[in-house]
């Protein structure tokens, strides 16, 4: 739901992304991380050149990291001030059973100091792509999944950046940008079968 950000439910950049819930990456108790402004700003951004350049004072004039493939011009940005986790949580969304689909996404971090961006597909299953590092490049991530017979196979997405609580040893200082998410089912397993687990290739059974 909304993986390309182009819906959102504010009026001022960063905006709050549609179908997506924002919050700290610990409220536990000692543990957790702060969300005021000196530390962190997140939202949809526009990386359109004018209504960035507009805008960018907001989040200490980064120059225009743009998007993974150009078509549309928003994306979901969370800039930590200082060492921080915050993340970002998809509403749930299902694959048919007995099925073979591939889900991809873009990742984007600049000025990146600590434990880096991360990404977890859950619910039914678990894949993680964990401290993510792409020094000013767009790149892009797979995962391969093959559904199981039960009628209904359940999933979300979690990007942050950073990850948990404040004692947890995985802050992150800097930009992560997310943008395209996009699930295809695949008319066979071969793509699937084929493909070879890496930093950017995962598969999963579900």
């Amino acid at each position: 739901p909304n993986g390309n950000f182009e819906v959102t439910t504010s009026d001022n950049f960063p905006k709050t992304p549609g179908s997506w819930t924002g919050s700290a990456g610990s409220t536990s108790s000692n543990n957790e991380t702060p969300v005021d402004e000196k530390s962190l700003k997140s939202g949809v951004i526009d990386t359109n050149d004018s209504v960035y350049d507009k805008n960018k004072k907001n989040w200490d004039r980064l120059k225009n990291p743009y998007t993974g493939n150009g078509k549309d011009s928003n994306i979901l940005m969370i800039y930590n001030r200082k060492d921080n986790s915050y993340k970002y949580t998809s509403g749930s969304f299902s694959l048919d059973a007995n099925k073979y689909y591939k889900l991809t996404f873009d990742v984007r971090t600049d000025n990146m100091e600590g434990y880096g961006a991360y990404v977890a597909i859950t619910g039914d299953t678990m894949v993680e792509f964990p401290s993510i590092n792409t020094k000013g490049t767009w790149v892009t991530y797979t995962t391969y999944i093959k559904t199981s017979n039960i009628d209904s196979n359940s999933l979300s997405v979690t990007v942050s950046n950073g990850r948990g609580g404040k004692n947890d040893g995985k802050l992150s200082k800097g930009y992560a940008f997310f943008d395209n998410f996009v699930v295809t089912e695949l008319e066979n397993g071969d793509e699937y079968n084929d493909a070879k687990e890496d930093q950017l290739i995962k598969k999963t059974d579900m």
